[in-house]
């Protein structure tokens, strides 16, 4: 659904004869929505690496939790140590075998990849950072697993 809502922030209408384009500008804030344990890896991981400005003018974290009791909350906190922020520290891009399993255990296939490439190739045609945008969706992190992806995006000031 943000996909096809970013989109529409890319072009202002068809490309004219003369060949010149009027493009609106990319949100300039974000607002992720989410469980509270999951709020230091979005803020120290996730924002880093399609590096969006953690900036409060620019992002902001709403977090609830499920309701659990003390020792539910133990095991949360520990699993997303571990299967959580534990891996995608190791592996800032999630293109590693244990980040890879668990999208493909919940669904994710390589038809579900094209079709989001072909959404973006289509929407944001007429835009400068197609191309970047796409590449970013295959960036590996590059030897480390940790190196941020330098291409430009529509959200660097």
């Amino acid at each position: 659904m943000f996909r096809l809502h970013a989109a529409q922030f890319q072009k202002l209408e068809a490309p004219t004869d003369d060949d010149t384009n009027q493009y609106r500008t990319f949100p300039e804030h974000m607002t992720i929505i989410g469980h509270e344990f999951k709020r230091r890896r979005f803020e120290e991981l996730h924002l880093p690496a399609v590096r969006w400005p953690k900036d409060p003018r620019c992002f902001k974290y709403v977090g609830n939790d499920p309701p659990m009791d003390v020792e539910k909350r133990t095991e949360v906190l520990q699993g997303e140590m571990q299967k959580g922020y534990g891996a995608w520290q190791k592996d800032l891009y999630g293109a590693g075998d244990m980040l890879a399993n668990k999208r493909k255990a919940r669904g994710w296939t390589m038809d579900k990849k094209k079709g989001l490439e072909t959404t973006i190739d289509r929407l944001w045609q007429y835009s400068v950072f197609k191309d970047n945008i796409l590449a970013l969706l295959t960036w590996d992190g590059g030897p480390t697993g940790q190196e941020l992806y330098t291409r430009r995006l529509p959200w660097d000031a």
